[in-house]
């Protein structure tokens, strides 16, 4: 493939307006040349930031002069009709700076910004740490996405799922995670970000420090929580709700402490499924309205279970399958 028409091609890919073989022909070349292509697209990209001022008569020229040296089989006239069009104008742009030597900036900077992406897909909690030394305690079925190297501007982090974070204080680097159309802002702090695909809210719990909490498309609409405050975000609403406490075994996750005042079983059977990944349930609806008073504080399954059987003088059966309580309590 001659380089006029691979500079053509990548410019209809990337502006996602080629044909369907013209796709395959530009997916084989990005699979054959991954270095290559990330940086041509990084340099679209950068053409999509208002800041970005490339000298785009200059790199359209040149695409026109490669146009015009195409051969016989082609047809100038249509092409000349697409490309120019101003999104191939801003698309030429962003191949050709390759070659005029605009974008050496990016490659330096894709160097210095790799990513990495985590998932727990165990029962066991994920611990990470970041390149800054904050602390991140990763929930099952989580995924966390962060750079090798903050950048100088702010430490920025994206989760899906739920996370325990425990950030490194600097004032003058922001610590910021986007989640499930979120945005948490922080100096230097502990709290939990919840946000599950299964629910229709996304939860944030200050255990220290303060955060800023926000829709990300209304950060006009920002909640400062301190400690021992949370904040909820609908999804459906897209608003934010503060919230003056929290239920403390919402982390239990991370903490490994459970604590009931008066909570009904039907609550505790849920709430220990949760924490031990296995079914516990009621033999009959009779138990769900007992109440239960205890502190479960890191304990196993089978010593949680034994716990609240004896408070409540219940029976239970526990096997590889989850756990079953039975009998009857007095409420």
């Amino acid at each position: 493939m001659m380089e006029q028409d691979l500079d053509l091609l990548l410019a209809k890919y990337f502006a996602e307006e080629a044909s369907q073989e013209e796709q395959l022909m530009a997916k084989n070349w990005i699979d054959a040349n991954p270095e290559e292509a990330a940086v041509l697209k990084e340099a679209w990209q950068a053409t999509q930031q208002p800041r970005f001022e490339p000298n785009v008569d200059l790199a359209w020229s040149k695409v026109e002069r490669q146009i015009a040296t195409q051969g016989s089989n082609t047809e100038p006239t249509r092409q000349r009709s697409l490309f120019s069009r101003p999104l191939y104008r801003w698309v030429a742009a962003a191949v050709v700076l390759i070659t005029v030597g605009v974008v050496g900036w990016l490659i330096n900077q894709s160097t210095q910004s790799q990513w990495v992406t985590k998932f727990s897909e165990t029962r066991q909690v994920m611990p990470i740490t970041l390149a800054d030394g904050s602390k991140v305690w990763l929930n099952k079925q989580s995924q966390l996405r962060y750079p090798k190297a903050f950048d100088q501007k702010e430490r920025k982090v994206m989760l899906k799922g739920e996370a325990f974070f425990e950030i490194t204080k600097n004032p003058r680097l922001p610590f910021v995670i986007e989640a499930a159309g979120t945005t948490t802002k922080v100096l230097g702090t502990s709290f939990n970000i919840q946000a599950k695909k299964s629910t229709n809210e996304v939860k944030v719990s200050v255990a220290t420090g303060k955060v800023a909490f926000f829709a990300t498309d209304r950060p006009q609409q920002t909640v400062l929580l301190t400690k021992n405050q949370q904040g909820v975000y609908n999804k459906a609403q897209k608003q934010v709700v503060k919230k003056e406490s929290y239920d403390a075994n919402e982390l239990t996750w991370q903490t490994g402490v459970m604590v009931f005042k008066q909570e009904k079983l039907s609550k505790v059977v849920q709430l220990l499924s949760e924490r031990y990944g296995k079914p516990v349930k009621l033999e009959s609806a009779a138990l769900n309205d007992c109440e239960l008073t205890t502190t479960l504080d890191k304990l196993s399954l089978k010593d949680a279970v034994e716990v609240v059987a004896l408070t409540l003088n219940i029976s239970f059966q526990i096997n590889e399958n989850g756990v079953l309580f039975k009998g009857t309590c007095t409420k």
